[in-house]
């Protein structure tokens, strides 16, 4: 095991990537004894923790079938046997009881690391420093036995299996003061934990620090009990009631809603100091009257009126703006719309029914209006299919905040190498130039779209127009019934027949028509329905008029035989 702490240069620290590292060690089997001493030697004799001891005396048959009684010592050879084997197993049993040791050590932290892996998103690790030992007196529950280090920080736990090797890694989340003691004890000042908090908020102090640590942790057992506070220069007794403070380096896991309190309290801070304070979070809680009554509501909407971006709630909005990366329903649009126009929407349904395709295509529509967005999950799975969710264009740009750190710091420098690359690739005018021809693009299929959607428009309307013929109106179902009984008849009408197109024949023509059809005599008629012939090949006037005088030349000439 190599512990790795922070290294001293000038007035600050440099923290390593890697905080201690757990190698499994190497287990050797013990030296086999002598043929001649083995069966002499008791159990145990291959525990390296424990020396190895021989029976004084054994029972054994002779050749004749008696039994006699054998002393270990009167064999000179077997004795010296011994003291050569005793001499091995010297030399083997004190490297063995430390590399055993160490097994025993790495073992408890496999079993660390199997239940982070099966409870991660409950549980988190902690280094601590900073053991408090005390026999305070609470609020609410009277005499209390505190026993707990006070200066915590999440760190990570990682295991490669091809050493194999355990290793702690240093996590980007600030050093925090476990405040959560102190709440309801009577003895200790709100005011001073809260300087004291301060101060660790500023200076950085890590568990594992130096000199600059150690006088934290001797300031916070002042601050705890300026007059009875002690710090020790080692472990110190048991709780009483004086509360005594001393340096042991500590890692233990945490459910980490535990850390929920200094959670709360970084939003109280930061409510405290905000001018503007989001209007959607007012809605969820429920106490959106109260806030406008209180007057910064109208304060903050006004600000937030007059800071809004472009599409933002209160500026003019339309389904034009909405630019989504996936397929969409009007549900998801409405969703977008209802967005805009409040600053909040809740979304509910049960599993299938699209919820995480909805939140991919509000992602990939804020982050087309410049937005930054955080999406928050009781679950890192959860997160994880939400990014599998967004567009894979945009993907690059998902970093993960929750679970593993390393993993969220892989994702961090694949998104900057991504988007690096893409300006390296290419300059911002011509990124200008392609985003403003696709949104040129864009215009033209939305138009197109909308223009197909009014001829749809429009040809469901059909289904329900009066059809007008000379005059007379007739229902859509009516004409399509008068024209089903009567397709027969009417076969002889071309189709498809355009809406709205005239009719080639005036009234008087279709009149004349009509007259002339009970004289079309019946010859005539089968003489009609012969396909009229192609015009160019049909002979020319002149031509006809060549074999009409040759055919009556003929009419009158004699046409024997011979003649």
């Amino acid at each position: 095991m190599h512990l790795y702490r922070p290294i001293q240069v000038q007035d600050a620290h440099e923290i390593p990537d890697t905080l201690l590292r757990i190698t499994r060690p190497t287990i050797t089997p013990c030296p086999r004894p002598p043929e001649s001493i083995e069966p002499w030697l008791l159990p145990g004799w291959d525990d390296p923790a424990k020396p190895a001891q021989y029976a004084e005396t054994r029972n054994e048959v002779t050749e004749i079938g008696e039994t006699i009684t054998v002393r270990f010592d009167s064999d000179d050879q077997r004795s010296s046997d011994f003291v050569i084997w005793d001499d091995l197993l010297t030399a083997w049993s004190f490297p063995e009881s430390r590399a055993r040791q160490a097994l025993r050590f790495f073992e408890i932290f496999y079993g660390i690391y199997s239940t982070i892996e099966k409870d991660g998103e409950e549980v988190e690790l902690i280094l601590g420093d900073g053991q408090l030992s005390w026999l305070a007196t609470s609020a609410i529950d009277g005499q209390v036995t505190i026993s707990h280090p006070i200066l915590l920080k999440r760190v990570e736990l990682q295991f490669d299996a091809k050493i194999p090797e355990f290793t702690i890694h240093e996590t980007d989340r600030s050093a925090e003061l476990y405040t959560g003691l102190f709440l309801d004890l009577q003895q200790v000042s709100p005011v001073a934990i809260k300087n004291r908090k301060a101060e660790l908020e500023s200076a950085g102090y890590h568990p594992l620090g130096w000199q600059d640590t150690e006088a934290f942790l001797k300031a916070t057992v002042q601050t705890i009990s300026p007059t009875d506070g002690e710090f020790l220069d080692s472990p110190g007794r048991s709780a009483s009631a004086t509360p005594v403070l001393w340096r042991d380096p500590v890692l233990f896991l945490r459910k980490r809603t535990t850390g929920l309190a200094t959670a709360v309290d970084a939003i109280v801070d930061d409510i405290e100091t905000r001018e503007v304070f989001p209007p959607a979070l007012a809605q969820i809680t429920g106490t959106m009257e109260e806030w406008l009554d209180s007057g910064i509501g109208e304060d903050a909407t006004s600000h937030n009126a007059k800071n809004a971006p472009l599409h933002g709630p209160g500026a003019d909005f339309s389904d034009d703006d909405i630019l989504l990366g996936r397929e969409a329903n009007a549900e998801q649009v409405q969703i977008i719309r209802r967005l805009h126009s409040s600053g909040s929407v809740i979304v509910q349904g049960p599993p299938g029914t699209g919820k995480t395709h909805t939140i991919g295509n509000i992602i990939g529509h804020l982050l087309s209006q410049g937005k930054s967005i955080l999406v928050t999950a009781q679950t890192v799975k959860a997160l994880r299919v939400v990014r599998d969710n967004v567009p894979a264009a945009l993907q690059p740009l998902c970093v993960s905040v929750l679970g593993s750190d390393r993993d969220a710091r892989t994702q961090l420098e694949s998104s900057i190498g991504s988007i690096t690359e893409r300006l390296t690739s290419a300059s911002s005018a011509a990124l200008l130039a392609t985003a403003e021809g696709l949104d040129r693009q864009r215009k033209k299929l939305l138009h197109a779209c909308l223009e197909l959607k009014h001829k749809l428009r429009e040809a469901l309307e059909n289904e329900y127009r009066d059809v007008l013929v000379d005059g007379e109106s007739f229902s859509p179902s009516d004409a399509a019934r008068f024209v089903a009984k009567r397709c027969d008849d009417a076969a002889w009408i071309p189709s498809p027949v355009k809406l709205g197109t005239t009719i080639p024949l005036h009234e008087q023509e279709l009149n004349r028509l009509y007259a002339l059809g009970p004289s079309f005599s019946a010859v005539e008629e089968r003489d009609a329905r012969y396909p009229l012939p192609d015009l160019d090949k049909l002979p020319s006037e002149r031509q006809f008029r060549a074999i009409v005088s040759e055919y009556q030349h003929l009419l009158t000439s004699d046409l024997s035989l011979g003649l």
